[in-house]
């Protein structure tokens, strides 16, 4: 289920369109390991190896805070 909430993940994967490069850090800025697969131009973040917290996710030069729940 889709949900509006910008800083609410879906449990597995983070969708997003981009040609930057993507990484992925703890809220105390240690870079995680995370699968990353480009399909049809969306960039796809599995996140199912990530533990329950918050996440902030770079895309370029841009940062959104996540949360894995």
């Amino acid at each position: 289920s889709q949900t509006d909430d910008p800083n609410a993940i879906e449990p597995q994967t983070i969708s997003v369109k981009t040609n930057n490069n993507i990484s992925v850090f703890t809220l105390d800025g240690k870079q995680v390991k995370v699968n990353i697969t480009t399909q049809g131009g969306f960039n796809t973040i599995k996140t199912s190896n990530l533990p329950k917290g918050i996440y902030i996710v770079k895309i370029g030069n841009q940062s959104m805070k996540v949360v894995k729940q």
